[in-house]
């Protein structure tokens, strides 16, 4: 795939989902474009983000792939809030980007005991617990922010324990099942791409497992739920363009920042599909413990089967 094809899927993945769905239930948008059917529409979003990457690429001699997605993603947040800013509640926006600039710089927590302990080397089991001390710093802060709404949906959490936990593991099921599918599709179809995030998470897990168990399969999933549900709950009034949202830039984000090439895109949806359940699961009973408890069972059930199965290729 030649760069202007790379672009150009980039860009239709960052603009499509959100403006099709809108395009299809709110009557305004439609009017707004009633001069431009849907294909021009999106093509004028696609040239625009392609003319962003190619000044980047001409004048600032960057790889393809920074400006590509730096274009692409900053086309499509504007185009979209533009369609969408009747339904997002702007007196959040900003909280809930503190919170996800918090989440994506959170790693910069590091430098405390690097700088105290004047570390050297970062790989290893030494990795993994500088990881685990970012992660219990943004889990404090975290808990903070959001420590009445934490509270409340703790106790009805319990009182409805059953009633949540039955429509989690539906939820939760149907997007093993659609990530298992599209896994599977991906590896016979695209062999060329690869799911390098996972490769990661693996090497982490296997140079620190207990540590990672904790990090990984328990602090992991709360940092996330908060960020990617209950964050972006506050900002998007819609249900559906809160699913929609959440799910794709959780799955995107598992991709994106461990690229190695464009076909790796393809694992954004097994991703995805995981972020829209563990949505759909937060909208159907408005308690952000549902998602956070499936969450930390899956990854904590993961992350358990590779370090046994770690442990008996060692034996």
């Amino acid at each position: 795939m030649n760069y202007i094809s790379y672009t150009i899927l980039l860009s239709f993945l960052m603009t499509t989902f959100p403006y099709f769905y809108f395009m299809s239930q709110k009557k305004e948008f439609t009017n707004k474009f009633k001069k431009y059917n849907n294909l021009i529409s999106l093509s004028i979003w696609g040239v625009i983000s392609f003319g962003i990457n190619f000044l980047l690429l001409s004048f600032a001699k960057m790889d393809p792939y920074i400006p590509a997605i730096l274009g692409s993603c900053l086309v499509g947040t504007l185009v979209n809030y533009w369609l969408m800013k009747k339904y997002i509640d702007n007196h959040k926006v900003l909280k809930g980007i503190g919170i996800f600039c918090l989440f994506f710089f959170s790693s910069l927590f590091q430098l405390i005991p690097i700088w105290l302990f004047q570390l050297d080397s970062l790989e290893g089991k030494v990795g993994s617990y500088l990881t685990l001390f970012s992660n219990l710093i943004l889990f404090g802060i975290l808990f903070w922010i959001y420590r009445k709404d934490i509270k409340r949906d703790f106790q009805d959490f319990k009182k409805n324990f059953n009633q949540n936990l039955d429509i989690g593991f539906k939820y939760w099921l149907i997007g093993v099942i659609v990530m298992v599918v599209a896994n599977s599709c991906i590896i016979f179809l695209l062999p060329e791409a690869q799911a390098t995030n996972e490769e990661s998470v693996q090497n982490v897990i296997h140079a620190a497992p207990f540590i990672s168990l904790i990090s990984v399969g328990i602090i992991g999933p709360f940092i996330e739920e908060m960020v990617f549900r209950r964050s972006f709950r506050e900002v998007f009034s819609d249900k559906w363009l809160f699913v929609l949202m959440s799910g794709l830039i959780f799955g995107s984000l598992h991709v994106i920042l461990s690229i190695s090439s464009p076909w790796d895109f393809a694992y954004i949806i097994p991703y995805s599909s995981l972020g829209f359940a563990f949505g759909l699961m937060y909208v159907k009973t408005n308690n952000i413990f549902t998602p956070i408890f499936l969450h930390v069972f899956h990854n904590f059930m993961l992350t358990l089967l590779s370090i046994v199965g770690t442990m008996m290729v060692v034996l």
